[in-house]
């Protein structure tokens, strides 16, 4: 059971929203996936609110609770993937049970110079946990990606830079990642106006999974 830890040091880094669709992608392959909601601020178990109160329920999402390894264990049986969205903080307790349990450390960055300072951080959590947890990888994905702009031109020498592999594949800033959280859904369910946000899911989870 791969178990794939969304985690940032600053807020606003799209943690959730990447969870949930990657969880919705992995659903729609065929392959079941559930949300482990490990932030404290319950974004998560706010969308599945959300969502059950417009009768959907396309990601199941569980509360860390207190002991994360229990959650886990429990689900072992019954689930081909865990995700966790963790606090956008390295330094909660939520994120270092998480990385020491974790395959993998996916680490959505937006294109700004302080998200990206704030990466250094990570990689050193993500080595201090790889004393207990041998086999923890960690990707940053780049998030909310202008395309046109001075600093996405810039962007690449700035990752070449970082102690973190990139995954080649990367999330361009959408109006419909935002309105489907604000409606209870995955772009995976927004139709005709979710299906270029649906290709970058399936290129992250190709490239993840």
């Amino acid at each position: 059971m791969p178990v794939v830890a969304l985690i940032s040091n600053k807020g606003g880094a799209g943690k959730t929203t990447l969870a949930m669709n990657l969880a919705a992608g992995l659903r729609h392959r065929g392959q079941d996936a559930v949300v482990i909601d490990a932030d404290p601020q319950g974004s998560s178990t706010q969308w599945a609110r959300v969502a059950a109160a417009n009768a959907e329920a396309p990601v199941e999402v569980v509360p860390a609770g207190p002991d994360l390894a229990a959650v886990l264990n429990r689900l072992a049986s019954r689930c081909e993937h865990v995700l966790i969205d963790c606090p956008p903080s390295i330094a909660a307790k939520e994120s270092r049970a998480a990385l020491t349990l974790s395959d993998l450390a996916l680490v959505p960055v937006l294109p700004s110079p302080l998200d990206l300072w704030a990466t250094t951080r990570i990689a050193d959590a993500v080595a201090l946990a790889g004393r207990d947890n041998p086999e923890l990888e960690a990707r940053l994905v780049v998030n909310q990606l202008e395309p046109r702009t001075t600093l996405s031109r810039v962007l690449a020498g700035v990752l070449d830079e970082l102690e973190l592999t990139v995954l080649e594949a990367s999330v361009r800033r959408r109006a419909i990642y935002r309105n489907c959280m604000l409606e209870g859904r995955t772009v995976y369910g927004a139709g005709a106006r979710g299906r270029e946000a649906v290709a970058e899911m399936e290129q992250v989870l190709t490239e993840v999974f």
